[in-house]
């Protein structure tokens, strides 16, 4: 490709930019080409007509603003033969139209077949969510889990950064929020206190217990720090304001989101602790809010939480106050420095109430949302999720907008995709009382995966892994009516050698396998169920007592194993989904799953498409194992009812049956993934599990039809071995 050469426009006084991606083509781009994002769309642009056929010779593209189209709006027309005009209500709108023209091209249609369109965005907010390991120091919420261990050194390259903001951008997500309890000490310098601030980035030799849910670094990973790259603060201000402006280049807002109150590296420092009264500690977290934003002038807000180290305040009122009193005011400095400054801040509903973040926060001065998880930790359940329900009567009433957290603790190694289910959700969401949404988990971080057994694909970006994924919800955040031939299109610009329209349907009757199992077996927490592995974070491997003992999720049609067995009289068709309906929609999702992945594989695949192949074989024998798993429960239970020895029998024949299906799955996903411990999960080796599978077999072979203890559902906070805020330091709270 040749070098780009500026002309004059001299009709418009512009600019006019040509390069000849092709020995008889040309691409002529005019308009105000200045702002990094237009750049951005124009490389994108000049590489898919390098790529394209030759009926992309000569074409012309001018850019054009008219704030009139409204924000991140964009409108493609045709000017004449392969002539367009890309107009867009702001700078972002005008990326996103060029990036769409480019996607256009790439997919390689003739240009007289390409066709006037416009986009606006459905959702304001479009966003991820990251917990960031900045360093051993100021860990993220959970950094037990290996994925955060891998993850401390991507944090502070800016390689990564710039590559995950792209494909962002790509995906037309706008937001991303990085969650840590407390980044302040490896972010900021503090006149006031200058021993926080942290030089250097470390990571530990020490590893908790993969049980273990930490409240505060413990002493033995400050003993055991190791020096992963040398940086003084000023040096890592300088780093993360490159962050920041290459995301805004990308049109790319920041937020930290915070827990408390966590105070990792200040603990034991000028009278810094945790106890609810000390003014010294509302004093230092005002001035690191008020320093962490004079700071980052791109940095668009802040999140809080109120709550996981709250018990102490007395009530609600009293939380929000101490967070008032430490980032409110502290925002308010500097918006008493900079008038001009908008900061939007996230308040997570979260062990508070609404009336008194309202109360407290009334006089915020800046834009102000709510966040909430939308289904729990299972995004993976059901498009029309009833938990927020009684929330949005609330922003109504009090005029405010949520951000919906969707939480991903569900699949962290196979790739799902089926854009019907984003579509239903993301148009579920009550419009008026809607900003946006933040998709992400809470115990994995979204970096670079390490995980991988292919050494050559180790440390590959998460983003273009599971790029199919993280398009589908970008790109029906921003808009929903895109159909399943958009899709199927998108397949095929990324695997040319198969049949995109079979690939489309086997990946998302695949993955309807989750969100079955989830609104079956549903579990609210994170840590009560890691699906990859028939785990939790307590007692390891799910046992067929535990589906016995489980609910299905509010609102869902699904009933629990109790229900059906106490069920009597006939139900109408479709008013409930049975334990063994569950057990047969699982088995038709695999089956096609299956189906399509053997039909696949008579094509000669790419290895990336391969491997996608592998991981839609492993959910399908992971949806198999879990019918026959459902199976096995009911059957069992029904033997403690009627105390029928058929019944037990064919509980038995089911879990034979099921760990067929679990040894298929071990041995496609072992083939992929290396274990690793899980944040708040296990240990996921799901060869290793293998023996969990078949002593289950033998276990129930042993019972009796005595109808076993109960086993209750602990609350989060009885599975945590908290250690206290500030023990690194032998601080009390």
């Amino acid at each position: 490709m040749k070098s780009l050469s500026l002309l004059p426009h001299l009709a418009a006084g512009l600019l006019l930019l040509s390069v000849a991606p092709l020995a008889s083509a040309a691409l002529t781009i005019a308009g105000d080409t200045s702002s990094p994002r237009v750049s951005f769309a124009l490389a994108d642009l000049k590489k898919a007509c390098a790529t394209a056929s030759p009926t992309v010779a000569d074409l012309s593209v001018t850019f054009i603003a008219d704030p009139k189209l409204g924000a991140e709006a964009y409108r493609i027309a045709i000017a004449g033969p392969a002539r367009f005009t890309v107009t867009g209500g702001d700078t972002l709108g005008l990326m996103y139209g060029g990036l769409r023209l480019a996607e256009l091209i790439a997919q390689g249609r003739p240009i007289a077949r390409i066709r006037e369109e416009s986009g606006s965005p459905y959702l304001a907010q479009r966003g991820l969510k990251m917990n960031i390991p900045l360093d051993a120091r100021t860990p993220s919420y959970d950094d037990t889990g290996d994925s955060a261990l891998w993850n401390i050194a991507t944090m502070w390259d800016l390689s990564f950064w710039q590559a995950h903001f792209d494909e962002m951008a790509r995906h037309r997500y706008n937001a991303l929020t990085l969650w840590n309890p407390h980044p302040f000490p490896s972010l900021v310098k503090l006149k006031d206190y200058p021993d926080v601030a942290l030089a250097d980035v470390c990571t530990t030799t020490y590893r908790y217990d993969y049980r273990e849910h930490p409240r505060g670094v413990a002493p033995e990973v400050l003993e055991n720090l190791v020096v992963l790259k040398k940086l003084t603060i000023e040096e890592k201000i300088i780093f993360w304001r490159q962050v920041m402006a290459y995301a805004k280049d990308r049109g790319i807002a920041i937020y930290f989101i915070n827990w408390n109150v966590l105070l990792d590296g200040a603990y034991g420092k000028y009278g810094i602790t945790a106890a609810a009264d000390n003014a010294a500690t509302v004093a230092y977290v005002r001035a690191c809010t008020r320093e962490l934003f004079l700071t980052y002038p791109d940095l668009a807000g802040l999140g809080v939480t109120a709550g996981e180290s709250m018990g102490q305040f007395p009530t609600n009122e009293a939380k929000e106050q101490w967070l008032w009193a430490t980032y409110g005011l502290g925002i308010k400095d500097v918006v008493a420095l900079q008038p001009e400054r908008k900061i939007r801040f996230i308040h997570r509903d979260w062990q508070t109430g609404l009336d008194s973040v309202v109360k407290i926060f009334g006089g915020y001065p800046g834009p102000f949302d709510i966040s909430f998880k939308y289904a729990g930790a299972r995004m993976h359940t059901m498009p029309d999720a009833a938990i927020g329900d009684d929330l949005v009567k609330d922003l109504e009433q009090h005029r405010l907008k949520t951000w919906w957290t969707l939480r991903n603790d569900d699949l962290f190694c196979l790739r799902w995709g089926d854009p019907d289910f984003a579509r239903a959700m993301i148009r579920n969401f009550p419009r008026e009382q809607t900003a946006g949404f933040e998709m992400g988990s809470d115990g994995y971080v979204w970096a670079r995966n390490f995980a991988l057994v292919d050494e050559q694909r180790r440390g590959e970006l998460e983003i273009g892994r599971h790029w199919y994924n993280f398009m589908q919800w970008g790109r029906l955040g921003y808009d929903p009516s895109l159909d399943q031939h958009f899709f199927e299109l998108a397949l095929h610009t990324h695997y040319p050698e198969v049949d995109a329209a079979l690939l489309y349907e086997t990946w998302a009757m695949t993955s309807k396998i989750m969100p079955q199992i989830n609104r079956f077996f549903y579990k609210k927490g994170d840590w009560m169920f890691l699906p990859e592995g028939c785990q939790w974070k307590n007692e390891g491997f799910l046992t067929v007592d535990d589906f016995i003992r489980g609910e299905s999720m509010p609102g869902a049609k699904e009933i629990s194993i109790p229900k059906f067995v106490r069920h009597t009289g006939p139900a109408t068709p479709g008013e409930i989904i049975t334990p063994l309906d569950v057990a047969e929609n699982l088995e038709a999702f695999a089956a096609a799953g299956l189906s399509g992945a053997a039909r696949l594989r008579k094509t000669t695949l790419s290895p990336e498409l391969a491997s996608v192949v592998t991981d839609l074989e492993s959910m399908a024998w992971l949806g198999r194992y879990y019918a026959d798993k459902i199976r096995a429960a009911t059957r069992l239970a029904q033997f403690r009812h009627t105390h029928e020895p058929a019944r037990k029998a064919d509980a038995l024949a089911a879990l034979e049956n099921a760990a067929g299906s679990w040894r298929q799955y071990a041995a496609l996903a072992s083939s992929q993934y290396r274990p690793q411990v899980m944040a708040r999960g296990w240990n996921l080796d799901v060869l290793a599990l293998t023996k969990d599978v078949e002593q289950e077999i033998q276990t129930v072979r042993a019972m009796t039809d005595e109808a076993p203890k109960p086993r209750p559902t602990p609350t989060e906070k009885d599975t945590k071995k908290t250690k206290s805020p500030g023990s690194a330091k032998g601080q009390k709270p």
